[in-house]
């Protein structure tokens, strides 16, 4: 959710830069909100699998945008406070999930499943 408050605060600033990108802002928010929301109800296997999508497509387009610019937006951004701390969090939830799907497909639970996904979403930082 936090990745979701971030790129929709700031979908209308990246509107006025570029239309393209301003939406992209909106539509990762919407997608980042509704992911989370179907997270609450529980972490199917193919909810995993978006949430490690997902997330993977969102840092590639930062790290796009900020090496060589998306195409359609122009030149690349400067590195912020607020993507840094947007990205982190994207790479701490794909780190986790793919720590999670691991102890899953283990049959691992309990403690030894969190020692995992910790471990993991540390490993992704």
């Amino acid at each position: 959710m936090l990745a979701a408050t971030v790129h929709a605060w700031l979908a209308p600033s990246h509107f006025s830069e570029h239309g393209l990108l301003g939406a992209g802002f909106l539509a990762a928010a919407v997608l980042q909100t509704a992911w989370a929301l179907a997270a609450r109800a529980g972490l199917s296997p193919r909810l995993v699998a978006a949430g490690v999508a997902g997330n993977a497509v969102f840092v590639a387009a930062w790290l796009l945008q900020r090496t060589v610019g998306l195409p359609g937006a122009g030149v690349p951004e400067a590195i912020g406070v607020l993507d840094t701390l947007t990205v982190a969090a994207e790479l701490s939830l794909w780190g986790l999930l793919l720590g999670l799907e691991r102890a899953r497909q283990a049959g691992v639970v309990g403690g030894a499943a969190l020692v995992c996904v910790l471990a993991s979403g540390m490993g992704a930082h």
